[in-house]
């Protein structure tokens, strides 16, 4: 990754983006937050049902399992943000 160095700018705030540890686990968070935002908007809206509430939530906590064993195994193939 080439960032530009600003004539200011401390070299610690670069550094941070050569982590790619650190750059590895925003892309996750990217990633869940987007997983997590889908649910919210399902979630809103008029005429919902609580089972049916109920069932996206659990369908969610269920999703979340599927994620771990994945990341455990390295495959991040639901995770689009994660290269």
């Amino acid at each position: 990754m080439m960032f530009r160095k600003k004539k200011n700018e401390p070299p610690e705030e670069r550094a941070i983006f050569g982590d790619y540890n650190w750059l590895f686990d925003l892309e996750f968070l990217v990633n869940v937050d987007d997983h997590l935002n889908h649910l919210n908007v399902e979630l809103q809206g008029k005429n919902k049902l609580f089972p049916n509430l109920m069932n996206l939530i659990n369908a969610f906590k269920m999703k979340l399992k599927l994620f771990i064993s994945q990341l455990e195994n390295e495959d991040v193939s639901q995770f689009l943000y994660i290269k």
